[in-house]
């Protein structure tokens, strides 16, 4: 008996073969988070309809209405749109007249990232 046979029998896998795509047993399940209603109006997604019957919030529809979402801007994705829109920036606009390096403390990300947002912001409304 080869090296390979014995340790296969002491394992307890001799006789066993796997066949290429076969299912290991395993099964991989994939979930995400639900987008925050924060996230929904900056992408310009309309949220649901409310289970209780009461209006939007009228904060959501000023984002809604304010133009180009800051996500429009190279560079910010879904996450720091979410942190800009909690720093009160909604849009395109509102990005452009911001300062960076206040902002830059306010959502704790470096000055000259933010700047160069802010560049790109000021281009897309001149």
């Amino acid at each position: 008996m080869g090296i390979i046979s014995t340790l296969k029998s002491v394992l307890g896998v001799a006789g066993q073969s796997r066949e290429r795509g076969s299912d290991p047993g395993t099964a991989v399940t994939v979930e995400r988070e639900p987008e925050a209603a924060s996230e929904r109006a900056v992408k310009g997604i309309d949220a649901p309809a409310s289970t209780t019957g009461s209006e939007p919030d009228a904060a959501e529809d000023a984002v809604e209405d304010d133009g180009e979402p800051v996500d429009a801007i190279k560079g910010i994705g879904a996450a720091y749109a979410e942190r800009l829109a909690e720093a009160g920036i909604h849009s395109v606009s509102d990005l452009a007249a911001a300062d960076a390096e206040s902002l830059a403390e306010q959502i704790a990300l470096g000055e000259g990232r933010i700047q160069g947002w802010i560049d790109r912001a000021t281009a897309r409304t001149d």
